[in-house]
């Protein structure tokens, strides 16, 4: 009632501060949820310092590293620097929610904020040529860019992309049209690259033993963490040929970000949707269905009597995977909220699509609902003797022609 006879903000303020409420409180997103592509346009791709208690983004996916379109990013935040130097790629002490681990500074990214405090943190979007200071700090912006390409290059050669792509990105002209410093500068990250590929700096980088000191704890540490799901570059699967033209691609993705459709953000949670990392999911649902395949015509051998259980059970898994890789599609937060059910119809109906709720259907009446019942025993229950021929044929059938229905929502 207090609250409602305030008759300024500061009446409010004062009522809120005695029942400790805090009415300074911001909405932070939760660790380990993806970055909604609305907000890839947010994030500075030059390296800057970061602060114990930033949240950042942290990249998981690259397109020049990866089988994806666009980049993927998760929040994460930053906790402390491991090392109290001025290397140009610090480490960082992470939390993205799980786990905490050292992370490096090329695969963290800064959300851009306004220099206005009144507008409540909201994000603007960054450009590196706003001014015509930067055309009289040239020969600063060259050097800069010479060692942090020389720096990148002690370390692996996906990691040296990721710091090349970054330059290029902030640097190239299609994202700054009209403006010959940038062609200059490109030019000049290119020539660069070419000196350190003939081994003009070999010298130099030889002697960096503090560097290199660096470079090995992050891999060691970085190793460590081969099983986490984020880190797919490990698979050779996801290798991407090589480049040889960087100015068509880096193009192609720049003009692929400018038709975007630019939302203003909002802490109102929205639905986020994440193609990117749908389509990996999808990628493994077809794995899935090999996998199943496979075990079926096993099945065929002599003293293959039993195990018909699995033949069903990665049917089922196909299918979950599949629908699942639709609802990142949609919305990632959909998706999280689903990734422990397991149930077939309910996952479909999140997708409204009405052919594969009833494939769904068929799928649980015809072989069986429960998954689990697949595969863990109970009394009186085998799953290696509960399942028939006719039910692996038709989760096969069934698995099959629900990924084919995914494929044309994907295609769609």
């Amino acid at each position: 009632m207090r609250l409602l006879e305030s008759e300024t903000d500061e009446e409010m303020n004062k009522v809120l501060s005695g029942l400790k409420l805090n009415v300074d409180a911001k909405w932070e997103p939760e660790l380990g949820s993806y970055v909604p592509e609305d907000l890839h346009d947010y994030l500075e791709n030059t390296i800057y310092e970061m602060q114990p208690g930033e949240i950042v983004a942290l990249e998981v996916r690259n397109p020049a590293l990866h089988s994806v379109d666009d980049y993927v990013y998760i929040y994460v935040r930053i906790l402390k620097k491991k090392f109290e130097d001025r290397n140009l790629f610090p480490i960082y002490d992470i939390d993205n929610g799980s786990i905490i681990y050292p992370e490096i500074a090329f695969k963290l990214y800064r959300f851009v904020t306004t220099n206005d405090t009144t507008l409540s943190n909201e994000l603007e979007r960054y450009t590196d040529l706003q001014s015509e200071t930067y055309q009289h700090r040239k020969g600063k912006i060259f050097e800069e860019i010479k060692l942090t390409l020389i720096e990148a290059w002690k370390y692996e050669p996906n990691d040296f992309k990721r710091v090349k792509y970054r330059l290029l990105l902030n640097w190239h002209p299609d994202k700054h049209p009209n403006n010959l410093l940038a062609t200059e500068v490109t030019q000049f990250i290119l020539e660069i690259i070419r000196r350190l590929k003939r081994g003009e700096f070999d010298e130099y980088i030889r002697n960096c033993t503090e560097s290199f000191s660096r470079r090995n704890f992050y891999y060691r540490h970085r190793d460590d963490r081969r099983d986490d799901v984020y880190y797919g570059e490990h698979n050779d699967a996801f290798a991407q040929p090589m480049r040889e033209n960087d100015d068509e691609w880096i193009s192609g993705y720049i003009y692929r970000r400018r038709q975007r459709r630019r939302k203003k953000y909002s802490v109102k949670l929205q639905p986020n949707p994440q193609p990117q990392v749908g389509k990996i999911w999808f990628e493994q649902a077809k794995y899935n269905m090999k996998a199943a395949l496979v075990e079926k015509e096993r099945c065929v051998l002599p003293n293959w009597n039993n195990g018909l259980n699995w033949i069903c059970f990665k049917c089922h898994v196909t299918i979950e995977t599949s629908l699942k890789s639709l609802m990142y599609r949609q919305d990632a937060h959909k998706a999280g909220d689903n990734r422990n059910n397991h149930d077939l119809v309910s996952l479909s109906h999140y997708l409204s699509i009405p052919e594969l709720t009833e494939a769904c259907r068929r799928f649980s009446s015809e072989v069986f609902h429960y998954r689990d019942y697949m595969i863990y025993p109970s009394a009186g229950h085998v799953p290696g003797l509960a399942f028939t021929s006719k039910q692996a044929e038709g989760a096969c059938r069934i698995a099959q022609e629900i990924i084919e229905l995914c494929d044309e929502q994907w295609g769609s």
